[in-house]
């Protein structure tokens, strides 16, 4: 609540498109993000400043490049967790395809298909993916809605072409 002010809309849309990328959104908030940015500016400029303390010069220029590069290590993070996680739901789409395919072609209509994959599906991003758009739909959110929030959120060509389907 007191770094929300500090935020534009734009800033905090972009940290939590970042944030659900990365299958972080329930865990952390924008101004999460930005209290880490914040903190590991100050923890890199301290580290920067504390050989002054042994009689090493200190260098501003050398201290503001480390408060820059301490911003952004927290938005590196993020990036590489949804690299990772993006990796693994590629690894599984297809089983989650195969899956899907098998149980409406046996005559299960499209949402009772999608809860019985989420419960073969191997644990891991597009299982909670999986399971959060069953949730969601048995929430009485749209089937559509839920599908489409799921493409969004994983970002992916192959999540929006079996959205789409």
């Amino acid at each position: 609540w007191l770094l929300r002010p500090l935020m534009s809309a734009q800033w905090r849309h972009d940290s939590q498109v970042r944030l659900a990328r990365a299958g972080l959104e329930r865990t952390f908030a924008p101004q999460h993000v930005l209290a880490l940015q914040i903190l590991s500016s100050f923890t890199m400029i301290v580290l920067v400043a504390v050989p002054t303390l042994f009689g090493v010069s200190f260098s501003l220029a050398l201290a503001a490049c480390a408060g820059l590069i301490g911003a952004g290590l927290p938005i590196l993070w993020l990036r590489d967790t949804a690299r990772v996680r993006k990796a693994a739901v590629l690894r599984a789409l297809p089983y989650l395809i195969d899956l899907l395919a098998m149980a409406v072609e046996a005559g299960l209509p499209l949402s009772a298909a999608f809860a019985q994959s989420v419960e073969r599906l191997a644990p891991g991003p597009l299982r909670e993916e999986c399971a959060r758009v069953v949730r969601d739909v048995q929430a009485g959110r749209s089937r559509e809605e839920a599908l489409r929030a799921f493409a969004g959120r994983l970002d992916l060509s192959g999540a929006t072409q079996l959205v789409m389907a």
